[in-house]
């Protein structure tokens, strides 16, 4: 396969060999694809060429059916450990409110959740790590060892707030409905010193 140009100082145009291929068998011969100018190229002669891989022949990459890969270190193609790693990002977006509670060495606060009311929600000791989780469906506005009010700033539903060096004994809260404190369905708040 070529392609005749026509040149620009009027000399006798010559047949210019093109890469080609027979796809699938269908007996007629095309040229390979290429695409826009390489931008680096001053000259204007240089383009890329595209590369198609069959679903599944580039075996380390894998194929958009493998199953998800059944542990980390496994031997398993790069689609088998990306399919893992998106169901952990999911079960553990899911499970996040049961996650938070059972966290070791956190000190939980104690207090309530009413309805349009400044509520403290107090730490035995100061602390200087909060840990905030809004499993409610409204958002909680809070300040620290400080006054809430539904001006102050929310922590939103399904949020998760890790707050470091706060030294407080407080976590004031101003609900808008009232919502149980450290339990499903409420604002859980944690500490460490």
């Amino acid at each position: 396969m070529s392609f005749t140009a026509t040149p620009l100082d009027g000399s006798s145009p010559t047949p210019i060999p093109m890469p080609s291929v027979v796809p699938d068998g269908a007996g007629t011969v095309v040229a390979l694809e290429g695409g826009p100018v390489y931008s680096g190229d001053v000259s204007g002669n240089k383009a890329p060429v595209s590369v198609w891989t069959k679903d599944g022949n580039f075996v380390t990459f894998g194929a958009e059916a493998d199953t998800a890969a059944t542990t980390d270190t496994g031997t398993f193609t790069f689609m088998a450990f990306f399919k893992r790693l998106l169901q952990g990002i999911t079960t553990g977006n899911a499970n996040t409110a049961t996650i938070v509670p059972g966290i070791q060495g956190w000190i939980a606060a104690s207090g309530t959740g009413t309805a349009t009311t400044d509520d403290a929600i107090t730490f035995a000791n100061q602390v200087r790590k909060v840990v905030l989780y809004n499993a409610a469906t409204v958002p909680v506005p809070f300040e620290f060892d400080a006054v809430a009010a539904a001006t102050s700033f929310p922590i939103q539903p399904g949020q998760y707030m890790v707050f470091d060096d706060v030294l407080c004994t407080a976590v004031h809260v101003f609900p808008s409905a009232t919502l149980p404190i450290n339990t499903t369905a409420g604002l859980y708040v944690k500490g460490w010193k």
